[in-house]
């Protein structure tokens, strides 16, 4: 429905807006911090704990409305961890060939999550198959 769809952008947009302004400027560590090893962005409160929460909704809400994302949305989350994957802020951006250039048609593109490591490749180029019901 048009509410549930407003409502997953809204939450969508300010996502990506908390983690935009989170990134700018570090937290400095208080005293009641717990002393632990889990890394820095999971105990700073500025690297994305609301907006990691707002992508979680988002999700939610979608699954829940049976309602889907769009690839553009779908592409800007990490799918491990729910980070608003944003250049050279949240995410590192790269081509790469594992062809070792054998096969200049084999080039993806690779979206890596800095909190999580988990990667995402996409395929440059590269013309789709057709259906099998089509090939014959």
């Amino acid at each position: 429905s048009k509410h549930i769809s407003a409502r997953i952008a809204y939450l969508h947009k300010a996502a990506v807006y908390l983690t935009e302004q989170g990134h700018g400027q570090p937290a400095a560590r208080t005293s009641n911090t717990p002393n632990c090893n889990l890394p820095d962005a999971k105990l700073d409160p500025n690297s994305g704990g609301l907006s990691l929460h707002l992508v979680k909704h988002m999700k939610q809400v979608a699954e829940k409305a049976t309602i889907r994302l769009k690839p553009e949305v779908k592409r800007s989350i990490c799918k491990r961890c729910n980070a608003v994957l944003i250049k050279d802020a949240t995410a590192a951006m790269s081509t790469e060939n594992q062809s070792h250039g054998q096969k200049p048609w084999a080039n993806v593109y690779k979206i890596e999550c800095r909190l999580c490591h988990a990667a995402k490749r996409f395929p440059i180029g590269a013309k789709r198959q057709l259906k099998k019901s089509k090939r014959r």
